[in-house]
């Protein structure tokens, strides 16, 4: 999958922990409801 991504590496797992310990953080305490893609730009090509 990765030949027609934006960036054009899989992603690492600590870049994915990372999306994951922003959302859980307090920093996201008003953040419902909402999607995250984290495919390396994949969705908007």
């Amino acid at each position: 999958m990765n030949a027609g991504s934006r960036r054009q590496a899989d992603a690492k797992a600590s870049e994915i922990a990372s999306v994951a310990l922003c959302l859980a953080g307090y920093e996201a305490s008003f953040v419902h409801g909402s999607v995250y893609t984290a495919d390396g730009g994949w969705l908007i090509r």
